[in-house]
């Protein structure tokens, strides 16, 4: 019910996305939908430019982030332990790089339960897994590609 064809077919889309829609807690710091649909109704080129903006302001920050903090450490371990810079960015790079997923696949794991406190253990997992090797085949295959 929430799809974008579904929301602009209601001649109030506002009340429509505030009944049909809500954020639920935890589920995102801001609700877009809100944004988009309520606060900046009438405008959807401002609001769309807007995200695109947040979007590209959160790759250059991960960007600038790895580049201060990431990279050096990475370099320092490779001089310590006399790696090749090939051979510390296939596998010291990949490492850091991997370790959220590691993370986020067992926190997943051992929290995976619903509402009421029933749940299947690992459906999470298996799901935060599959996401991420879909990202990594589909984002990452497809850009060095493009390039």
């Amino acid at each position: 019910p929430c799809s974008g064809a579904t929301i602009n077919e209601q001649p109030n889309r506002c009340s429509y996305v505030t009944r049909m829609c809500p954020n639920d807690e935890g589920e995102s710091l801001v609700d877009y939908r809100q944004f988009h649909y309520c606060t900046m109704d009438g405008w959807p080129a401002v609001s769309i430019t807007a995200l695109v903006g947040v979007v590209v302001l959160t790759f250059y920050v991960l960007g600038e982030t790895a580049e201060e903090y990431f990279c050096p450490v990475v370099r320092k371990i490779a001089d310590n332990w006399n790696l090749a810079p090939s051979t510390a960015g296939v596998t010291l790079l990949a490492l850091g790089n991997g370790a959220p997923d590691v993370f986020a696949s067992l926190a997943a794991f051992t929290g995976a339960t619903g509402v009421d406190g029933a749940g299947e253990v690992g459906t999470g997992m298996i799901g935060a897994i599959v996401s991420a090797g879909m990202f990594v085949s589909g984002g990452g295959v497809g850009a060095v590609a493009i390039v």
